[in-house]
């Protein structure tokens, strides 16, 4: 599991917590755990991040040692990536809770605001708005919140700011396309806010589907073991 390349990032930023190297299974398990919530569904295809691909080359090795030592029985999930695949916090980091660099589905037009004026760009004073991930990682990263927000290509922002002499003006821009883009998922979680019958509702059906589904797998699994009694 620590070969795993997502695995290694995740202990190299949370190297402080581990004393000596000393990696716990709870951690080194995840991965095992992400394997067993895709597998139990027989799932063909999974919707992640590029960061999650080794998650998925590692699920796809446990899949294959245990059709070697029981036969064939679950499908081999590929990835479904998004056209942005990979978005990184606004100062450059990976998105997290914990350094508080990311945009939240619920954030109002002055979370945004406040969020995007500390984002991260450079020292550039012309041709400000390129993509360029190796000589301008952090503009680079702003563009493809523009790209989620708006749908526009990369060329196609490119083009919208070409010129510009400023990064306020950009940001300030960004700020809105990200408001506009969100409102209507406030809107929409506003309504479940107030209903949460509703949500648990939803919830229970989910988990009662899913719970049959799963006894279907278990099923096989053990007959496949040859321990279906």
């Amino acid at each position: 599991m620590q070969r795993n390349p997502t695995v290694k990032n995740e202990i190299n930023d949370k190297g402080h917590i581990f004393k000596n190297g000393n990696v716990t299974f709870g951690f080194l398990g995840y991965p095992v755990s992400q394997a067993a919530d895709i597998t139990f569904l027989r799932a063909h295809v999974v919707p992640v991040g590029e960061d999650q691909k080794p998650m998925l080359e590692q699920t796809n090795e446990i899949i294959r040692k245990f059709h070697n030592y029981y036969g064939e029985l679950f499908p081999r999930p590929q990835g479904i990536y998004g056209e942005v695949g990979r978005l990184l916090g606004l100062d450059g980091r990976k998105m997290s809770k914990s350094f508080n660099n990311a945009i939240y589905l619920s954030d109002s037009l002055e979370d945004i605001s406040k969020k995007v004026k500390t984002a991260q760009t450079d020292s550039d004073t012309i041709n400000l708005i390129v993509f360029d991930e190796k000589r301008k990682q952090n503009v680079a990263n702003l563009i493809k919140y523009y790209q989620i927000a708006t749908g526009k290509s990369i060329e196609e922002i490119e083009k919208e700011f070409q010129g510009l002499t400023s990064y306020k003006q950009f940001k300030e821009r960004l700020v809105l396309v990200l408001d506009n883009f969100l409102s209507p998922i406030r809107a929409r979680r506003a309504e479940y806010e107030k209903n949460p019958d509703l949500v648990w509702g939803i919830l229970f059906e989910g988990t009662a589907r899913v719970k049959k589904e799963a006894e279907k797998t278990m099923n096989l699994v053990k007959e496949k073991m040859k321990i279906l009694y």
